[in-house]
């Protein structure tokens, strides 16, 4: 089951729960790029699946599991994660849950932290899980990722054609390109397989982007019609450009999509707050702009012609600045991330990187070689570039947009643009066949951390069973005392093979701490709410119910 979006999952049955059972038919529950997701009191049982995360796989989200069981799942291949399976940069907190009995054939039985991102366990119990190695929690790297953007893999695109932009939303991967007939667009979810889609229109679509729930993409032919819009990726509606500019690049921010133009008079952007209805801006000069951006509450483009003056900003995307490039390089792509704007380009002598922190100074940057970059991206705190030209060396990466190191690309095609989502890196190609595509797993440092000592929860649940726990990786203890429980409060008991106290149903009453069992009360009498604390709570007939 999918959840794309931030939800609480509120199980009102604290004692019998509510069940998620895939009966062994696939995977229970998939979140990807959700920001808020809270599951309450659910048991989540039963999956069965092929990679990682037969319970709950969760990519690029926040995800808080509070009482929640998870269990007898099962990853049948050799992947990491039999229960959970977490991924790009997510926040997961788990906490009063129990992970029990699930397997999987390589690390992390229970839960497996794959790329950068944090869990922090709470009060949870991980009992009898099995994998091949760390039969309760594992922090590792699939086979085919890296921590620095240096291993990819090549996969096959789903036509051979000029391929010139490739963005991520909404748990989706989208290309566009500029040639091919009724197929210029291709998706993926997960940027292996892709599937070719219709364009409403065979133009050279040059950019695409997502923002506010719509992807939108922008061309350089056509009449009238260079902006298309969808909502899935799938199906495409065309909409009117203010002009029939040669439109290369689009970008979203501040609730504004914008785009730039290599050709036009004083006319070379235009906005709009819907993606349908377009605005004709005056750009600060007419040079060929070639890409924009924004970050940091700033639009910023960059042109391949101009003198000294090869960069605009603007803070709404209406009024803009000319800027002084740090060059007179062909720049061809810009990006923002981690508080940095970084541009680079197809031209230039060892400088083709210039970075800013505020749009207005520029300052070169000396590229790992003197290939033709084409495009710059930034994801897992790291800077990554493509480019068109060069001998197996066809990406570079910089964690501070200073300093390049050169990396091995997957094939020596004309790479014309990456992008980062859901912990992958996908770059599209102009050139190539059948192999039009190139991924990369981008990991950084994930952190897991167990909670295990402290105050008693008001609720008595018992702290971390965690002295004999089976992991591998960063896995960080918050204190050495892994074994320790508070007591149940009344009206609650703790089952042998849990660790989390729960309410007695009605009809049965708990007098004591640490309760293994609630009491049933006496003959003729009753209970009528749960958590009942003593035996005078046990009245008369309720409702026609008594016990006896």
């Amino acid at each position: 089951m999918p959840i794309t979006e931030a939800i609480t999952f509120e199980c009102s049955d604290v004692v019998a729960k509510c069940i998620i059972d895939a009966q062994t038919t696939g995977r229970v529950l998939r979140v990807v790029d959700v920001d808020g997701l809270a599951l309450l009191g659910l048991v989540i049982t039963h999956g069965s699946f092929e990679t990682g995360g037969a319970g709950i796989r969760i990519t690029a989200s926040t995800v808080t599991l509070t009482s929640c069981k998870i269990a007898s799942n099962v990853v049948w291949g050799a992947y990491d994660g039999g229960g959970m399976f977490i991924e790009g940069s997510s926040s997961v907190t788990i906490a009063k849950s129990s992970i029990k009995n699930n397997m999987c054939g390589k690390l992390g039985g229970g839960i497996a932290l794959s790329t950068s991102g944090t869990v922090s366990v709470y009060t949870t119990s991980f009992l009898s899980n099995s994998a091949e190695m760390a039969l309760d929690i594992a922090s590792t790297m699939p086979s085919d990722g890296s921590a620095d953007g240096s291993t990819w893999t090549i996969r096959s695109s789903a036509a051979d054609n000029q391929w010139l932009s490739v963005t991520y939303g909404g748990g989706l991967f989208v290309a566009v390109s500029a040639s091919g007939t009724g197929n210029r667009v291709m998706t993926s979810t997960d940027g292996s397989t892709w599937t070719p889609r219709s364009s409403t229109a065979d133009n050279a679509w040059s950019s695409v982007t997502y923002g506010g729930g719509l992807f939108v993409a922008v061309s350089y032919s056509g009449s009238g019609n260079r902006v298309m819009t969808s909502t899935n990726g799938i199906t495409w509606s065309l909409q009117a450009s203010a002009a029939d500019n040669d439109w290369l690049s689009v970008t979203y921010g501040g609730g504004l999509f914008v785009a730039v133009s290599s050709t036009g008079s004083g006319n070379r952007v235009m906005t709009s707050t819907d993606g349908i209805t377009w605005i004709i801006r005056a750009s600060a000069a007419d040079n060929s702009w070639r890409s924009v951006t924004y970050g940091g509450g700033l639009f910023v483009a960059v042109s391949y012609s101009g003198s000294g003056n090869r960069v605009m900003t603007s803070t709404d995307g209406f009024t803009w600045s000319l800027q002084s490039s740090a060059s007179d390089n062909s720049w061809r792509s810009v990006t923002y991330g981690g508080g940095l704007f970084v541009a680079v380009s197809n031209t230039g002598t060892g400088n083709r990187v210039m970075t800013s922190t505020d749009g207005s100074t520029w300052t070169s940057r000396a590229s790992a070689a003197d290939n033709e970059w084409r495009s710059v991206t930034y994801g897992e705190r790291l800077f990554v570039a493509v480019s068109s030209t060069g001998s197996g060396n066809r990406v570079m990466t910089s964690t501070d947009g200073s300093t390049w190191t050169l990396q091995s690309s997957a094939a020596d095609n004309s790479w014309w643009s990456v992008t980062y989502g859901g912990g992958l890196l996908v770059a599209v190609s102009y050139s190539g066949t059948g192999n039009r595509v190139m991924t990369s797993q981008l990991l950084g440092a994930g952190t897991v951390t167990i909670f295990s000592s402290g105050t008693c929860p008001a609720d008595g649940s018992s702290l971390l069973q965690g002295s004999s726990l089976s992991t591998f990786g960063e896995i960080s203890y918050e204190s050495s005392n892994h074994s320790y429980f508070c007591a149940c409060p009344l009206g609650t008991y703790r089952p042998s093979t849990e660790a989390i106290c729960m309410p007695c149903i009605a009809g049965t009453y708990a007098d004591g701490h640490d309760s293994v069992e609630c009491s049933m009360c006496g003959a003729g009498t009753f209970s009528p709410t749960e958590g009942a604390t003593t035996e005078s709570t046990c009245q008369g007939e309720f409702f026609g119910w008594k016990n006896g």
